[in-house]
């Protein structure tokens, strides 16, 4: 059975988002106002953090309740992740509970969009969820 749902907007604060990083992901991209860097011209959000948002919301749905763990998680950054961007999580997924193991495979598609510009900035899938 596919099921999809789509998150409410959100921005992610901009002093959380230094804090986590000096502490986990202290790279420059992620630390200074204004990196010395080709690519990235201003800080954008640490990766880490960003994964851990959009846990944040999938286990706040129904179908995650009595989780134990997810194994077979993919994250593709499509476009820096900044701040003062409003984004929303779109995500579909299927779901088959394997009895014999009392585990559910289930494959979720998340994407992770620009409320502005409807632009793609990531893709975050789970391929497996053990449930009790």
């Amino acid at each position: 059975m596919a099921m999809e749902f789509t998150s409410s907007q959100f921005s992610i604060d901009e002093e959380e988002a230094k804090k986590f990083a000096c502490l986990y992901d202290s790279i420059p991209i992620h630390i200074e106002e204004f990196p010395n860097n080709p690519f990235i011209k201003v800080r954008c959000v640490s990766g880490i953090l960003v994964q851990g948002l959009i846990n944040r919301i999938l286990v706040s749905q129904h179908s995650y309740e009595k989780l134990i763990c997810a194994t077979g998680i993919n994250i593709d950054f499509h476009k820096p992740v900044f701040t003062s961007t409003q984004m929303y999580l779109k995500v579909r997924y299927s779901q088959q509970l394997n009895s014999r193991k009392n585990a559910f495979r289930r494959v979720s598609e998340c994407h992770l969009i620009s409320a502005v510009d409807k632009l793609l900035l990531v893709t975050y899938k789970v391929n497996h969820l053990i449930k009790v």
